[in-house]
C-alpha cells in the first residue's frame, strides 16, 4: 500500500515525459506536492519558502567565500572594480 501511494503522489507526477529535475530540488518539489494533496499548502509554505531561502544564502555565501580565494578573480576586480 506504501509503495502505491508513493508511486502515484511522488514518481508519477515528477516522472512525466520530458520532464527534468534537480537532485537538489526533489525534496522541495515532494513537499509542494505533499502540502497540495493535504490541503495544507498556507500552512507548509512559508516554512518551505525559508528553508529554501536558507540553502540559497549558504550557496552565495560559500561561492562568494570562492571567489574572495580565487587569485583569477581577484585580478579582474582589481582590473574592473564594477566586477
Amino acid at each position: 500500500m506504501v509503495e502505491s501511494v508513493n508511486k502515484v503522489m511522488v514518481e508519477d507526477p515528477l516522472k512525466g515525459a520530458g520532464m527534468h529535475w534537480a537532485k537538489a530540488n526533489i525534496n522541495s518539489l515532494v513537499a509542494l506536492r505533499n502540502a497540495v494533496c493535504n490541503d495544507r499548502w498556507q500552512e507548509k509554505w512559508n516554512v518551505i519558502e525559508q528553508a529554501q531561502r536558507r540553502v540559497g544564502v549558504l550557496r552565495w555565501r560559500k561561492q562568494a567565500k570562492r571567489r574572495e580565494n580565487c587569485p583569477e578573480y581577484a585580478a579582474r576586480a582589481a582590473a574592473d572594480p564594477a566586477t
